[in-house]
């Protein structure tokens, strides 16, 4: 997977889930209705889709749902990448990702050994971020179930059944929860595909990378 793909996912998942999400709300409540596709051809054509993805990619919802993860992540990668050079003193400390990171990708980038293991990061950071838009989109299950509930007493709008509203609440906070399991399982896979990349590159650009590091100013 390129990162084009990965940009692609990171757009239309959390569409996808927010379309079926507005679904499920019209067929519990029958307040309104939506058209579901019959056939993957017809996804293209939905536009309020297209239009929900936009605002969710618009805001930092998934960058909140996943920072604990990216910051795990992003901490072993400057870890293993300036642990062999912390008694040179050309080298300077401490170092934040935003300081790493040019470097990082500077590096794997000129090296197309380093394209194989690129791809997996791609493949697995686009489960990464899905996993954190489910739980996002999850939780904003939870709170438009709750308040379409609490609507419907208040207006006398009840028509639809109460019981299959909270079960709906219920499946929103089941695959909640599920989405945390995804999320460590995932960042685990993550940084053992980062660490492979370190060693590759302290094996061969060991050099690249330290004088890289000095010329950090901090």
């Amino acid at each position: 997977m390129n990162f084009a793909a990965l940009k692609f996912i990171r757009y239309v998942v959390p569409g996808i889930l927010l379309y079926v999400l507005l679904y499920s709300i019209c067929w519990v409540t029958i307040w309104c209705s939506l058209p579901l596709p019959n056939r993957w051809e017809e996804l293209g054509k939905l536009t309020a889709a297209a239009v929900l993805a936009f605002v969710y990619n618009a805001v930092d919802l998934r960058e909140r749902m996943n920072s604990f993860y990216f910051d795990a992540v992003n901490s072993n990668l400057i870890t293993r990448l300036t642990s062999p050079f912390a008694g040179d003193p050309s080298v300077p400390k401490p170092l934040t990702w935003r300081n790493v990171r040019p470097i990082f990708y500077r590096i794997i980038d000129s090296d197309p050994s380093l394209k194989h293991q690129a791809q997996r990061a791609f493949f697995n950071g686009a489960l990464w971020t899905s996993a954190a838009d489910l739980r996002a989109i999850s939780l904003i299950g939870v709170l438009l179930f709750s308040a379409t509930l609490l609507i419907g007493n208040l207006i006398g709008r009840a028509e639809f059944d109460f019981g299959l509203g909270v079960f709906a609440i219920l499946m929103c906070l089941v695959l909640a929860g599920v989405s945390f399991g995804l999320s460590k399982l995932i960042t685990k896979r993550h940084i053992e595909i980062g660490n492979e990349q370190v060693d590759f590159i302290l094996a061969h650009h060991r050099q690249v990378l330290h004088d890289h590091l000095a010329r950090i100013n901090v």
